[in-house]
């Protein structure tokens, strides 16, 4: 890099997953976040990227609905 700052070329680090997932900017934008799944437990996940002002950004999500967990909740709101 120091090459590329020499003659003015825009660069920076590449970071691995690790030093990606702990740097100060991916926990300060809460890019990660946690889901307590019930079959595999819990884990980290992607963070939604997208911030807006006004909405809430958890540092938790609901784990996904297991295979026709909703069924009939879907099915009563379509044929509404």
């Amino acid at each position: 890099m120091e090459v590329l700052d020499k003659f003015g070329v825009p660069s920076g680090p590449i970071n691995d997953i690790g030093q990606a997932a702990t740097h100060p900017q991916t926990i300060a934008r809460n890019m990660i976040v946690s889901v307590d799944d019930p079959i595999t437990g819990p884990m980290k996940v992607a963070g939604n990227p997208i911030k807006i002002s006004g909405f809430e950004d958890p540092e938790t999500r609901d784990p996904a609905p297991n295979l026709d967990q909703n069924r009939e909740e879907i099915l009563r709101e379509l044929s509404d």
